[in-house]
Protein backbone atom coordinates (compact mmCIF):
# COMPACT_ATOMS: atom_id res chain seq x y z
CA UNK A 1 0.00 0.00 0.00
CA UNK A 2 1.12 3.31 -1.05
CA UNK A 3 1.76 6.37 1.44
CA UNK A 4 -0.23 8.90 0.85
CA UNK A 5 0.88 12.77 1.99
CA UNK A 6 -2.00 15.19 3.31
CA UNK A 7 -1.65 19.12 3.10
CA UNK A 8 -0.97 20.82 5.76
CA UNK A 9 -4.62 22.94 5.50
CA UNK A 10 -6.27 19.64 6.29
CA UNK A 11 -3.92 18.47 9.50
CA UNK A 12 -5.00 22.37 10.52
CA UNK A 13 -8.38 21.74 10.26
CA UNK A 14 -8.56 18.44 11.68
CA UNK A 15 -6.54 19.59 14.76
CA UNK A 16 -9.26 22.45 14.74
CA UNK A 17 -11.87 19.86 14.68
CA UNK A 18 -10.33 17.57 17.44
CA UNK A 19 -10.28 20.63 19.76
CA UNK A 20 -13.56 20.93 19.54
CA UNK A 21 -14.90 17.71 19.74
CA UNK A 22 -12.91 17.67 22.41
CA UNK A 23 -14.45 20.52 24.08
CA UNK A 24 -17.80 18.92 23.71
CA UNK A 25 -16.86 15.65 25.52
CA UNK A 26 -15.99 17.78 28.30
CA UNK A 27 -18.30 19.87 28.87
CA UNK A 28 -20.93 17.02 27.79
CA UNK A 29 -19.48 15.44 30.92
CA UNK A 30 -19.18 17.96 33.21
CA UNK A 31 -23.53 18.84 32.20
CA UNK A 32 -24.15 15.49 32.92
CA UNK A 33 -22.17 15.09 36.17
CA UNK A 34 -23.95 18.46 37.60
CA UNK A 35 -27.59 16.63 36.76
CA UNK A 36 -26.72 14.87 40.11
CA UNK A 37 -25.25 17.30 42.23
CA UNK A 38 -26.29 21.09 42.75
CA UNK A 39 -24.28 23.78 40.29
CA UNK A 40 -24.63 27.20 40.11
CA UNK A 41 -26.03 28.98 37.40
CA UNK A 42 -22.62 30.60 36.42
CA UNK A 43 -21.44 27.23 35.43
CA UNK A 44 -24.24 25.92 34.04
CA UNK A 45 -24.26 29.06 31.55
CA UNK A 46 -20.17 28.83 30.80
CA UNK A 47 -20.53 24.77 30.36
CA UNK A 48 -23.05 25.33 27.41
CA UNK A 49 -21.83 28.47 26.20
CA UNK A 50 -18.76 25.64 25.29
CA UNK A 51 -20.76 23.12 24.41
CA UNK A 52 -22.36 25.26 22.03
CA UNK A 53 -19.35 27.08 20.49
CA UNK A 54 -17.66 23.39 20.33
CA UNK A 55 -20.05 22.38 18.26
CA UNK A 56 -20.34 25.52 16.01
CA UNK A 57 -16.12 24.89 15.64
CA UNK A 58 -16.61 21.64 14.43
CA UNK A 59 -19.30 22.51 11.79
CA UNK A 60 -17.26 25.30 10.59
CA UNK A 61 -14.27 22.92 10.51
CA UNK A 62 -16.55 20.17 7.96
CA UNK A 63 -18.20 22.96 5.79
CA UNK A 64 -14.24 24.17 5.30
CA UNK A 65 -13.08 20.29 5.06
CA UNK A 66 -15.92 19.90 2.11
CA UNK A 67 -15.27 23.22 0.84
CA UNK A 68 -11.88 22.16 0.06
CA UNK A 69 -12.41 19.26 -1.51
CA UNK A 70 -15.52 20.72 -3.37
CA UNK A 71 -12.62 23.24 -5.03
CA UNK A 72 -10.04 20.50 -5.35
CA UNK A 73 -12.43 18.29 -7.77
CA UNK A 74 -13.99 21.10 -9.65
CA UNK A 75 -10.64 23.26 -10.32
CA UNK A 76 -7.85 20.98 -9.28
CA UNK A 77 -5.54 23.04 -11.20
CA UNK A 78 -6.45 27.09 -9.44
CA UNK A 79 -7.54 24.85 -6.28
CA UNK A 80 -3.25 24.93 -5.86
CA UNK A 81 -2.97 28.40 -5.80
CA UNK A 82 -6.47 29.49 -3.95
CA UNK A 83 -6.74 27.92 -0.93
CA UNK A 84 -3.15 28.05 1.25
CA UNK A 85 -2.78 27.72 4.76
CA UNK A 86 -2.82 31.14 5.58
CA UNK A 87 -6.46 31.02 4.61
CA UNK A 88 -7.14 27.57 6.61
CA UNK A 89 -5.79 29.78 10.21
CA UNK A 90 -7.61 32.95 9.18
CA UNK A 91 -10.84 30.88 8.79
CA UNK A 92 -10.62 28.85 12.04
CA UNK A 93 -9.34 32.32 13.96
CA UNK A 94 -11.98 34.60 12.62
CA UNK A 95 -14.79 32.58 12.07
Amino acid sequence: MSSRRVSRKFYTLMLNRAVADLGIAVSFTVVVMSAHQPVNGGQQVLFTLIFYSSIYATTITYVSLLLIKLASITRPLQMRGGVRLRTCVRLIVFR
